[in-house]
C-alpha cells in the first residue's frame, strides 16, 4: 500500500487526474480527507470519502465518514486505521 498526502494544494480537481495517471490506479483505489467547500468537488470524484466532526454542514453531508475527532486531534489516524481495519477484512 502506497500512502501520499498533498498539502496546499490550490488545484484539487487536476492534480487528482494527475495522481490517477501517474500511479495508474483507478478511482474505487482513493481516499480523500476534505474539510472546507474547496474541497467539495475532489470529495465527490474519490471511492471514500471523509472529513471530521467539526466541520462545514455540506462537507459532513457529502463525505462517506464523519470522523470522531476535531480537524487537529486525529484525523488522520483515525481514517488510516479505520482504511486498515477493511482492507484485513478483505
Amino acid at each position: 500500500m502506497s500512502v501520499n498526502t498533498f498539502i496546499g494544494i490550490k488545484k484539487k480537481k487536476s492534480l487528482l487526474s494527475k495522481i490517477y495517471k501517474k500511479y495508474q490506479i483507478a478511482k474505487n483505489n482513493v481516499a480523500c480527507v476534505g474539510d472546507d467547500i474547496n474541497d467539495l468537488e475532489i470529495l465527490k470524484q474519490v471511492n471514500f470519502s471523509a472529513t471530521s466532526k467539526d466541520r462545514v454542514s455540506i462537507i459532513i453531508k457529502k463525505s462517506d465518514y464523519v470522523c470522531k475527532s476535531n480537524g487537529v486531534e486525529g484525523v488522520l489516524r483515525e481514517v488510516t486505521d479505520l482504511i486498515i481495519s477493511c482492507q484485513k477484512l478483505n
